[in-house]
């Protein structure tokens, strides 16, 4: 019995602090369906039970704009109004409120579907995979993507059929990653159970559901094209060459690039020079006899091999080489200057030692001079014969050799 009185008393005891009331009016019907092919009218009826002075006041929740649902009210009588609502082939749930003004806590809601089939699903494009890791597909349903951004329950189901009795090829439930609202589109993200294995011909059964208002069906060909890139960075310059390595150096398939290279000397002139720059399957390649501190326009586009169909950008970016150095002319002229010295020394040492030899081998020396030649002779029975020098360097010599 006490148990009973204070269930009773507990909840008027909350509603005195509270200030709760319980709400005096009453909205008619409290849920509404309304199918966007066929009626797209609806009338409410929203009563008070006393009556008070007080107005209506009737909205939309989320706010909708007047393009996509028109209310109209008239008056009934003093405790009663009627809501007509018309929608402008709107797709969505919201609510239909009506209270009281200056009296908020009088409050009554109706809950409100307006919706249709999902209708024709159509992928608009290719299947795009991306720097061999994933499987993008877009795939065009007006209804959906309505349902989707303005809060109507609706489910999207796909099926991979089988590929010639393999195993599963993509992994289950994809990502949606986009909602274009503007061209009506979903695109959704699939991963490859086997890393990089993309295949031709796969087929996906795609179903797509709208609560209350029906199923639509479709089989998407998964057939890829693949997008690689063509970027690039120079991750190590000096001032007369580039170091070019490519983005796809991680890919597993082979591509090959090729582009061009262009000195800009004055921006604001027409004068260009560009070298062209082969086609090469190397992840690093090099762009050799340049001008120091000058800046270079490079330019390149990338492909697969033949037996993928590849959709790829042309991507261009300045660098600019290092300017050159005047401790790098210094280090070289010194290094040269050096070189040269010591051959003057190498030869002025070969020609002391060799003249050294001479004089321990003859001992004392005698000259003849020929018209053409020096005959020097001592005991030893072989004369030595010397090229015709002049008087000056025959005197040079005799002097060194006494």
């Amino acid at each position: 019995m006490y148990s009973l009185t204070i269930s009773l008393v507990l909840p008027l005891i909350f509603c005195q602090i509270y200030s709760c009331q319980i709400s005096s009016i009453r909205l008619e019907p409290k849920f509404a369906i309304l199918n966007a092919t066929t009626s797209s009218t609806m009338k409410f009826l929203c009563s008070k039970k006393q009556d008070e002075t007080l107005e209506f006041e009737i909205s939309l929740s989320p706010n909708i704009s007047k393009d996509d649902v028109e209310i109209s009210v008239k008056y009934l009588d003093r405790t009663t109004v009627e809501i007509n609502m018309q929608s402008f082939d709107y797709i969505g749930a919201f609510q239909l409120i009506c209270t009281l003004k200056e009296k908020q806590n009088s409050i009554a809601r109706s809950d409100i579907l307006i919706g249709k089939s999902p209708g024709s699903l159509m992928r608009i494009k290719r299947c795009t995979v991306y720097n061999d890791e994933y499987i993008e597909c877009t795939i065009m349903a007006p209804v959906m993507v309505q349902a989707m951004m303005n809060g109507l329950s609706n489910e999207i189901d796909f099926l991979e059929l089988p590929f010639y009795s393999r195993p599963r090829i993509y992994r289950r439930n994809p990502k949606l990653v986009a909602i274009d609202s503007l061209n009506q589109t979903l695109t959704y993200r699939w991963y490859p159970e086997f890393v990089g294995y993309f295949p031709s011909k796969l087929k996906m059964n795609i179903s797509a559901t709208i609560q209350h208002f029906g199923t639509s069906t479709y089989r998407m060909d998964m057939t890829p094209i693949f997008e690689i890139s063509s970027n690039f960075n120079v991750t190590n310059l000096t001032s007369t060459t580039f170091q070019i390595e490519f983005d796809h150096r991680k890919s597993s398939f082979l591509t090959t690039c090729r582009g061009n290279i262009t000195k800009e000397q004055n921006f604001d002139s027409d004068e260009v020079e560009t070298r062209m720059l082969g086609e090469s399957n190397n992840t690093i390649i090099y762009a050799n006899d340049l001008s120091p501190n000058t800046e270079y326009r490079l330019c390149f586009h990338c492909r697969r091999e033949k037996q993928y169909e590849t959709i790829s950008s042309h991507i261009c970016h300045r660098y600019k080489t290092a300017g050159s150095s005047s401790w790098f002319w210094l280090v070289n002229a010194s290094v040269i200057i050096g070189c040269l010295i010591l051959i003057c020394i190498g030869i002025l040492l070969w020609k002391k030692l060799n003249w050294s030899q001479v004089k321990r081998k003859f001992g004392r020396l005698s000259f003849e001079k020929k018209p053409e030649h020096i005959i020097i002779t001592n005991a030893n029975p072989s004369p030595l014969i010397l090229p015709m020098i002049t008087e000056n360097e025959e005197e040079m010599m005799m002097n060194y050799l006494k």
